[in-house]
């Protein structure tokens, strides 16, 4: 096959552009997102530990503080890891799209046929 039907360092830079436009889409976004997460764990945090040192909080209370507090940052890592998950299957999609297209406008133009789009997640 000819370099003219198929471009491979133009479908490659094609890849790294679409990989790149949702990175940073997302990216700030979740960088956000954790930072005022994080934030309100740790203020959470010096309210707790300035409630103890005051005698203000009872060890009950420091307790259910503290486990109020494990939830905060479980749920947060949590929701960090679903938008990771998501952003990896995102720039699949975007991987699959643009090669699956390039080597589709060959097929088409060489033999008249094109390939089915695999589906993220499904054993093919």
């Amino acid at each position: 096959m000819s370099d003219d039907l198929f471009d491979t360092q133009q479908v490659l830079n094609d890849v790294v552009e679409g990989v790149r436009e949702i990175l940073s889409e997302q990216n700030p976004k979740l960088r956000s997102f954790i930072r005022s997460q994080t934030r309100g764990a740790i203020e959470f945090g010096a309210l707790i530990t300035d409630g103890v040192a005051k005698g203000e909080i009872t060890p009950a209370q420091q307790a259910a503080y503290l486990i109020q507090l494990e939830d905060m940052i479980t749920a947060a890592a949590y929701t960090v890891a679903g938008s990771i998950i998501a952003i990896v299957e995102a720039i699949w999609n975007k991987m699959v799209d643009i090669i699956w297209s390039a080597i589709n406008s060959v097929l088409t133009t060489v033999i008249n046929t094109s390939l089915p789009l695999p589906v993220f997640g499904e054993d093919n």
